[in-house]
């Protein structure tokens, strides 16, 4: 009969095996001694960016993460990690887990794992910085109504110009 510890062990590797899974984003943080009212109001903040964290015992980890595409992960887990997961708003979510770790000074980000890619902690800050969709879509638009915006004004300035002329000598 396997022992009680066993089962919680295999029960904790499935259910990080099924956030990896479920989820294209992991960014593993470095606990630096967060305290337990903090690590609650980080993890009910995380829910506003449709996101969720994992306290990860590291033994444990590297055998969720397997050998295939997580390989590089297994390398970023060192002390007390925690690992932070969401599938949607990656944007959004790297930024606030970014600020969080900065404002409180007790998690650190070392590195991470978004789409098909291991990121350094160096990278993820970047990204970070990134605009969120809104403000990308924003920009991406600008730049595509831009050419035609400056278009209609050099078709309408010569007009413009006319037009002010008459208007001086009418005054006149």
């Amino acid at each position: 009969m396997k022992s009680v510890k066993r089962v919680k062990k295999i029960e904790r590797v499935g259910t990080l095996s099924s956030a990896l899974e479920q989820n294209s984003m992991l960014i593993i943080l470095k606990n630096k001694g967060i305290s337990v009212p903090k690590m609650k109001v980080f993890r009910r903040s995380l829910v506003k960016v449709s996101a969720n964290c994992i306290f990860l015992k590291n033994s444990l980890a590297k055998i969720a993460l397997g050998d295939e595409k997580y390989s590089q992960c297994r390398n970023f887990l060192s002390g007390t990690t925690v690992g932070v997961f969401t599938n949607q708003n990656n944007v959004d979510a790297v930024k606030f887990i970014v600020d969080f770790a900065n404002s409180e000074n007790v998690l650190s980000v070392v590195g991470g794992y978004l789409g098909a890619a291991t990121y350094s902690a160096e990278e993820i800050l970047a990204f970070s910085k990134l605009p969120n969709v809104d403000g990308m879509r924003a920009k991406l638009l600008s730049v595509m109504l831009a050419p035609h915006s400056k278009f209609v004004r050099v078709l309408s300035a010569p007009l413009a110009s006319f037009v002010r002329v008459l208007q001086r000598k009418s005054e006149q």
